[in-house]
């Protein structure tokens, strides 16, 4: 498991469907080492903080096995790093394989999985082709958003490994697919919600199935 790609970049205003847009989503890889802080990566930005970015959201990581399918899915050559807005692309794991609470060492910071990105129509914005937000909501291929819980430096090339497993028993993908799909899984909809440190926009989306 390793990093093959850092990505960053500033939000600028585009022209969507006749209207200025603030965005973020475009971010392009960069050379050599980069510093992981508690709210984010050194020299990137997002346009909108109540949805991207802070403590909760501070990286995005996209696995490459994603950004292959949605190549050949697209029959696109330009699905390129960064393309999803990812911060880091890796490879060798899946949204299935990050227990809500691990923690992974990145290089030299120490992320933790805690929530997926759920798209929005900006995702459709970077491809210039609106469905791809809905083909990416169908597929569940989400990517997941980190929690850092040791700065440092990471770089294209650093190994990716768990240093502790987490005492929940919920991925990143279970996540997404009660999120997504319309049969909920009810005993892991209640394992999320007793997660003390379980976002609260997801905490308030989940909980309405209980009632």
């Amino acid at each position: 498991m390793r990093i093959l790609s850092v990505n960053v970049g500033k939000p600028k205003t585009v022209v969507w469907k006749g209207e200025q847009v603030s965005t973020g989503i475009f971010k392009y890889p960069i050379d050599g080492r980069v510093q992981i802080r508690a709210l984010g990566v050194e020299g990137d930005g997002q346009a909108e903080a109540k949805f991207h970015g802070g403590i909760d959201k501070a990286v995005y990581a996209y696995p490459d096995e994603n950004r292959l399918y949605w190549r050949d899915f697209l029959n696109r050559d330009d699905v390129d790093f960064g393309m999803f807005g990812e911060n880091l692309t890796t490879t060798g794991w899946l949204d299935a394989d990050l227990y809500i609470g691990d923690h992974w060492q990145f290089g030299e910071a120490v992320l933790m999985p805690l929530q997926p990105r759920i798209p929005c129509f900006k995702l459709g914005l970077r491809f210039g082709d609106a469905s791809v937000t809905e083909h990416f909501i169908k597929a569940r291929k989400f990517g997941t958003y980190f929690k850092v819980i040791k700065e440092g430096e990471v770089k294209a090339g650093d190994a990716i490994q768990r240093i502790k497993k987490s005492e929940y028993d919920l991925t990143i993908q279970d996540i997404v697919d009660n999120y997504v799909l319309k049969e909920k899984d009810m005993g892991k909809i209640r394992g999320l919600l007793d997660i003390p440190f379980f976002p609260a926009d997801l905490k308030a989306h989940f909980s309405r199935f209980l009632k």
